[in-house]
């Protein structure tokens, strides 16, 4: 169990901060998603919020963006928790929730933030983009492992 969530967190780490795209100064596109949606998937609710929130905190650190990493630990912690613990949904479902919350979550903190709706628009459109390109990796990683 510890080894696993480790792995899971250095993955999701890795992936929040090997490819950082920034967005108009306010946040970064990465592939961090497509990796807690992958694992959610196959971990607990608490393993996954675990995984997922500090995996991707530790990626805002590493990619430069510490402002974040606080609010990241709580947001991709629960969309970790929400994709794990969704069990009578679909796993497209799942992922499509535990996006939607994502996407929200990081309005309100930009919100919070920098208290301009103009300056957050670029970046809820590239979480919105972020998550569609996360799920779609996701789901043609899944198809290509049948």
């Amino acid at each position: 169990m510890i080894v696993r969530t480790g792995l899971a967190v250095g993955l999701i780490a890795i992936c929040t901060s090997l490819l950082v795209i920034p967005i108009n100064g306010v946040g970064y596109f990465n592939f961090g998603d497509a990796m807690i949606m992958f694992l959610s998937i196959r971990l607990n609710p608490a393993l996954a919020f675990i995984s997922a929130g500090i995996g991707s905190m530790l990626g805002d650190f590493i990619a430069g963006f510490p402002q974040y990493a606080l609010f990241t630990l709580l947001i991709k912690g629960l969309e970790g928790f929400l994709i794990s613990k969704l069990t009578n949904y679909s796993k497209l479902i799942r992922l499509i929730i535990g996006g939607c919350w994502m996407i929200f979550g990081y309005g309100l903190v930009d919100l919070l933030l920098y208290r301009n709706l103009v300056v957050i628009i670029p970046g809820i459109i590239a979480n919105v983009i972020q998550v569609i390109v996360s799920i779609l990796l996701v789901l043609l990683v899944w198809r290509m492992m049948k």
